[in-house]
């Protein structure tokens, strides 16, 4: 592979006045040149005045919000002439009549000896085992989470996979092509067949805050195997669930309402509780009209979603009626039992319950218990009053049973809020004045009462239907609204490149010798465009001056520019230690433009050309959009996210 040098200016105004005697004005390094064919003036015109025209075109589009979650997951849709007309999916296949009109469906499926799907949603197959909480597995973070949080389900899951010869993107995207499958034909049942037939989907995924890049990719590889790019045109983006959550709640809004609760420079909190994690995310209100918002803090989150909480009552009935007995129960009594609880008990308890309350499960075969079984005895987990009466087929809860299976995920939820609160304090110079919990457990009865009680000084605002807010959100993203005007970086974002050597700054190791320019340089220092909890406001793009050294125009061919990120507080001068590939970068600087670029003689007599241009980075709802100029023509794009498909054998699981 042959390699060409690239330079990083020092200070370019006075370099470009002073050059050295060998000729050279700046720094230094290597960039990989490919052999693709080459690419010439008018093509790069022709290519721009191709993208201005079809910027300017208003086409037709539906744009599909798709929130793929841990334990539900919810399509809707709007038609892009009909904004304000937003539609939820549903019309679920069940057996249950009051779940056919739900905003969601489960995220489960099961699998026949083939391999293959053979139930999914609330369709499922009586004694197959269900596979569910496999979106966990397509980030490290969760998986190690659910590793120590719950180390049985673990377990479980990972048998489940080894059984069926899957991995978690592979159940994603089974799962996936069975939601969009429907998701589709409801969709096309609701349409006019002529405009049917020609018209694109743009789809706009969600993913948790605390996903990665790793995560964010393996979430859109499923995506693409599950076929929902195969109609043409298609086009597909990713949305952070609680930047998704946010615009949807403020736009549901009524804006003259609104001021008279909240006005320029107030903040709030998201706080997106749904069945795996737990994410918020912070905005401070720009102005009123048009509304406009800026990100206070960068978003956070933590896994003690929904399912730990299920997790927890299912722990309580086991300690309660003894491992033996619940072992007994059967699938189908089982997943009435969950199902009792989903729709009951879990959304209606509130912290200001009565203490001689009792709440019933019904589990179809438990045979019962007596006030004197032994189980009286467990003073820790009873009310005042601590014996226990059952009938068969059911288990009486009282109040301290109840409260003990809310109480460690609660208390991790508001120890999330709390910092979040803490940070926008300390950023802002005051507190938020309003938590606005969305997602399947931000409804919870329980969890509001908390959240009220534990932060008395800021107000607790429940928006409409927030199990839906996620999807219906992404839905307005894929229409073009856009309401936040910043983004805080969750990552260190740059290149690494050659600099004139330093040997107060650079190691010896660091130290190679540039042969056109003749200088010494340090290889791979790391020029950082963002830096992990960078405010950038989204028309304020960051960008950095560079050149490249050529000796033949052969070598002007798209050379490429490799971009990557680093999680580390403070991060690394050098290509070293937790510094990973993010995305490659391509540019199009055709053999052409060799003849007019300034010319330089070295001492050995070797002729060679300088290029300069500029590396610019734009961020948009999370998503970085780099930019290579040459003057003022476009030399070369990428969105960060189109990175190079994960190995389906490097998911976390």
């Amino acid at each position: 592979m042959h390699h060409s040098s690239r330079y990083l200016p020092l200070d370019a105004t006075i370099e470009r006045n002073k050059l050295p005697s060998g000729g050279t004005k700046l720094g230094n390094r290597d960039l990989r040149n490919t052999d693709s064919d080459d690419t010439d003036e008018s093509t790069v015109i022709e290519e721009r005045e191709k993208e201005i025209e079809s910027e300017h075109e208003e086409e037709i589009f539906i744009s599909v919000g798709v929130d793929f979650g841990t334990t539900y997951s919810g399509v809707s849709r709007s038609l892009s002439t009909s904004p304000t007309e937003l539609f939820i999916v549903s019309s679920w296949e069940t057996k249950e009549p009051n779940n056919h009109d739900l905003e969601k469906v489960p995220s489960i499926v099961t699998y026949n000896k083939e391999g293959n799907v053979s139930s999914w949603g609330f369709s499922l197959v009586e004694k197959k085992h269900h596979l569910s909480w496999f979106k966990m597995g397509l980030s490290e973070e969760a998986t190690q989470m659910l590793a120590k949080e719950q180390p049985e389900r673990y377990a479980d899951l990972v048998k489940l996979f080894k059984k069926h010869n899957k991995q978690p993107v592979e159940v994603s995207a089974d799962y996936l092509r069975k939601l969009w499958a429907h998701a589709v034909k409801n969709i096309e049942e609701r349409m006019d067949p002529l405009i049917w037939e020609t018209i694109k989907f743009k789809i706009v995924l969600t993913v948790p805050a605390i996903w990665d890049h790793r995560a964010q990719e393996l979430t859109k590889q499923a995506a693409r195997n599950a076929g929902m790019l195969d109609r043409r045109g298609t086009t597909l983006e990713l949305i952070g669930e609680p930047e998704a959550a946010a615009l949807a709640v403020v736009t549901d809004m009524n804006i003259p309402g609104m001021q008279s609760s909240l006005k320029a420079g107030d903040s709030f909190v998201i706080c997106d509780a749904g069945g795996g994690t737990v994410d918020l995310i912070s905005y401070r209100i720009e102005q009123i009209s048009p509304l406009k918002l800026a990100m206070c803090a960068e978003a956070t989150g933590g896994c003690c979603g929904a399912i730990f909480l299920d997790d927890a009552f299912e722990k309580q009935i086991r300690t309660l009626i003894s491992s033996k007995e619940f072992d007994k129960i059967g699938v189908l009594s089982r997943r009435r039992m969950l199902n009792d609880w989903e729709n009951g008990l879990k959304r209606s308890f509130r912290m200001n319950a009565a203490g001689d309350n009792t709440w019933h499960v019904n589990i179809p075969g438990f045979a019962g218990m007596l006030a004197e079984d032994p189980i009286g005895t467990r003073e820790s987990l009873l009310s005042s009053t601590s014996s226990l009466f059952s009938d068969p087929g059911t288990l009486t809860l009282k109040r301290g049973h109840v409260e003990a299976i809310f109480s460690e995920v609660c208390s991790k939820i508001k120890d999330l809020v709390s910092t979040q609160l803490a940070v926008v304090g300390e950023k802002e110079g005051k507190r938020p004045i309003c938590i606005l919990p969305v997602g399947g457990l931000g409804g919870n009865e329980y969890l509001k009462d908390q959240l009220r009680s534990t932060f008395e000084d800021v107000y607790l605002r429940v928006p409409a239907r927030p199990w839906s807010a996620i999807c219906r959100g992404a839905v307005l993203k894929g229409l073009g609204n856009d309401l936040v005007v910043n983004h805080v970086s969750k990552y260190n974002y740059g290149i690494a490149t050659h600099v004139p050597f330093d040997k107060e700054r650079h190691t010896e190791e660091d130290r190679v010798y540039r042969r056109l320019p003749e200088i010494w340089v340090a290889k791979d220092q790391m020029i950082w465009f963002l830096k992990k909890g960078d405010n950038i406001t989204k028309d304020d793009p960051v960008r950095h001056p560079f050149t490249i050294d050529r000796s033949h125009s052969s070598e002007l061919k798209n050379v490429s520019e490799q971009i990557y990120y680093s999680s580390s507080s403070e991060p690394e001068t050098r290509l070293s230690g937790d510094v990973k590939p993010l995305c490659s970068l391509d540019m199009k600087f055709g053999p052409r433009l060799f003849q007019d670029l300034p010319e330089f003689i070295n001492t050995k007599g070797v002729k060679w050309r300088q290029l300069e241009y500029v590396l610019e980075l734009k961020v948009s709802s999370g998503q970085l959009n780099w930019v290579v100029k040459h003057g003022e023509m476009e030399r070369g794009s990428i969105v960060c996210e189109d990175m190079k498909d994960t190995k389906e054998s490097d998911t976390p699981i």
